[in-house]
């Protein structure tokens, strides 16, 4: 079964929030056959997260794949992330968020519902 979700974040020194969303992501309850990967980038030019001893690989089972985009501005940072995601579709979350537990099956839901190319919420 392929990537179906990628979950994308983009980090930059907030390590307590980043611990707290990739916590809220491995509760995530993902529908059946669905597939998810977590990709975050570091945005810190030093890559504190990126080089941490202690960064964890995954998150309730789900992978969690680290890039680190040194240069400033976080488009860049985000389009580091669509580049390594590998997803049918692409979920953003900010690194001071935390996931509900149905965050991707309601979007999952509604895709099954209508025809876009994206939903925002």
């Amino acid at each position: 079964m392929g990537v179906e979700v990628s979950i994308c974040a983009v980090t930059f020194r907030r390590p307590r929030g980043l611990a707290r969303l990739l916590e809220s992501l491995g509760r995530l309850k993902l529908p059946e056959g669905v597939a998810a990967e977590i990709v975050l980038v570091d945005n810190d030019p030093e890559g504190a997260a990126f080089h941490a001893p202690d960064r964890q690989e995954s998150a309730g089972g789900l992978a969690v794949h680290w890039h680190h985009e040194p240069r400033g501005d976080i488009a860049h940072a985000r389009n580091r992330c669509v580049d390594a995601a590998r997803g049918r579709w692409i979920a953003f979350i900010d690194d001071d968020e935390a996931a509900h537990e149905g965050w991707i099956a309601a979007f999952h839901w509604l895709s099954e519902q209508v025809e876009a190319d994206g939903f925002f919420g």
